[in-house]
């Protein structure tokens, strides 16, 4: 009798969650974009750490980004692909001004 109620009671709630309504997701990115509308400036950290299957390496990043309106950024940390020596990774730096990109690698100098 428990056994029959307890199942009752679960189709009845299942039921009941499938027939929810989905989030609008152009409505969500339209409330998004109008919350962040007036940003003039922002600024984010990325720690991203990976693991390759295949030979078994362990890699890690981090980054600092900086924005200010309409066109100014900075990056800065160890970032894929940035490095002249077979390390995957190096820190370096990226500085765009709105006119001139520069690039600069410290350890290399």
């Amino acid at each position: 009798m428990r056994r029959s109620i307890g199942l009752s009671l679960f189709v009845l709630l299942g039921r009941a969650a499938v027939a929810q309504t989905q989030p609008d997701v152009a409505e969500i990115l339209r409330s998004v974009a109008k919350t962040y509308k007036v940003v003039s400036q922002y600024e984010f950290v990325v720690d991203a750490n990976s693991h390759a299957a295949r030979d078994g390496t362990d890699g890690a990043a981090h980054a600092h980004f900086a924005f200010k309106a309409p066109d100014r950024y900075r990056i800065e940390g160890a970032i894929p692909g940035m490095s002249l020596e077979n390390s995957p990774l190096s820190e370096a730096l990226i500085v765009y001004d709105g006119s001139a990109v520069w690039f600069y690698l410290p350890k290399s100098n």
